[in-house]
């Protein structure tokens, strides 16, 4: 597994999280306690990625996003 990160939360700060994969929904299960580990979880979103990025990455591609569960003020 290829693991690609920047931390720019802190652990343990409040986010909001989505799973993304192309074609492997259980594959990117595996990810949420992971993420629960580090973060507190205020809510879920679990996508499927399109084809267009499916046919370069491939079936089993899974990924996480996180963003602060409050944003700043812009």
């Amino acid at each position: 597994m290829q693991v690609s990160a920047r931390t720019a939360i802190a652990a343990g700060s409040a986010v909001r999280a989505a799973l993304m994969h192309v074609a492997a929904p259980e594959e990117a299960e595996h990810l949420r306690p992971l993420v629960e580990a580090q973060y507190t979880v205020r809510e879920w979103l679990t996508a499927q990625l399109s084809p267009a990025l499916g046919v370069h990455s491939g079936p089993g591609t899974v990924g996480v996003a996180l963003v602060p569960a409050e944003l700043p003020p812009a």
